[in-house]
């Protein structure tokens, strides 16, 4: 059996102030967090803690998606470690791949980009990656309840 693949590919990313225009959100923060998401085409997502912002929400906290790594293009994000991020804007959260100017800190993009602003909005994005857990709970009760509906009126 022949599988096709495709390998990650990238052209050499842009100066930083042109990757700034590309870019919809560009800040510089530490990961807190990677889990892998999705189901069937999986994916990572990186919580990180916002330090800079230069472009995008003013958020205190971040959740970025990116591939899984090797042929997708996913970028290896790394817990404990800080980053300059240059996404683009996907569905709902900002997207980020090996082809973006996104680096490890430090770096000498913060110095070329100028002073960014520090986040004034705090958010907690750990506590969105808890509502699966309560759905698949809701879903669980709900299928108890359906059950035990079905043992009585059989009585």
């Amino acid at each position: 059996m022949v599988t096709k693949v495709h390998a990650c590919s990238c052209v050499q990313p842009p100066p930083p102030s042109e990757a700034l225009d590309q870019a919809g959100t560009v800040f510089s923060g530490e990961v807190t967090a990677i889990k892998e998401k999705g189901i069937g085409i999986k994916h990572k997502q990186a919580l990180i803690e916002v330090d800079q912002v230069w472009k995008g929400k003013k958020n205190s906290e971040v959740i970025v998606k990116t591939g899984r790594g090797g042929g997708d293009c996913g970028y290896e994000f790394e817990t404990g470690k800080s980053y300059i991020v240059y996404a683009k804007d996907g569905w709902g959260k900002p997207e980020v791949s090996l082809c973006s100017r996104t680096d490890q800190l430090p770096s000498d993009d913060p110095e070329q980009l100028g002073q960014g602003r520090e986040p004034v909005n705090t958010v907690d994005l750990s506590l969105s990656n808890r509502y699966p857990l309560y759905l698949s709970l809701i879903a669980a009760g709900g299928v108890a309840v359906l059950g035990l509906r079905k043992i009585y009126k059989k009585k």
